[in-house]
């Protein structure tokens, strides 16, 4: 706010910010810090306590994970239905770690996903305790060594199969 005093504007009270005719908001900017969890049967990858606040997670160590537990409860909408909140989540896994292909976990190979080096993949949960693998890549000449070995196998049999006939 300010008036005119001879001429020139003068300020009679400082503007906070606060006094703005919208209401008040507070947000993060930008990404929130990794969060690091350890390997097991169950990783809660977004509990409904908001432990786990980041989309970003590294989960450490060695082992079988079956779940990545359940998303947050949704709500109710005007027709009384129920739905859950959707959730995506980039994680970041250390090698020696199998993701189990079921209904809880579905990969894109439909099968078990192991982790021979260091990877990375985006999973999505649309409510509930289902989620899918968006993406995933290996890092290193391993994975490369793994496709490579994968293609010769399916032309081995290619070349089998046409032998027999």
């Amino acid at each position: 706010m300010s008036t005119k005093t001879a001429g020139r504007p003068t300020r009679t009270t400082r503007l906070t910010g606060n006094d703005m005719p919208l209401l008040r908001w507070r947000a993060e900017h930008g990404e929130a810090p990794i969060v690091t969890l350890a390997c097991a049967r169950i990783v809660e990858l977004s509990p409904a306590d908001g432990s786990v606040g980041s989309n970003t997670v590294y989960i450490k160590g060695e082992g079988t994970i079956e779940s990545f537990g359940n998303a947050p409860p949704g709500d109710i909408d005007p027709q009384g239905r129920e739905w859950g909140l959707a959730i995506t989540k980039t994680i970041f896994f250390d090698a020696g770690i199998i993701l189990k292909q079921s209904e809880r976990i579905a990969t894109l190979s439909e099968r078990d996903r192991v982790m021979l080096t260091p990877s990375v993949g985006i999973y999505r949960c649309n409510g509930g305790s289902n989620w899918g693998e968006v993406f995933f890549a290996a890092s290193g000449a391993a994975e490369v060594s793994r496709r490579l070995d994968a293609i010769d196998e399916r032309l081995a049999e290619i070349e089998r199969r046409l032998s027999q006939e």
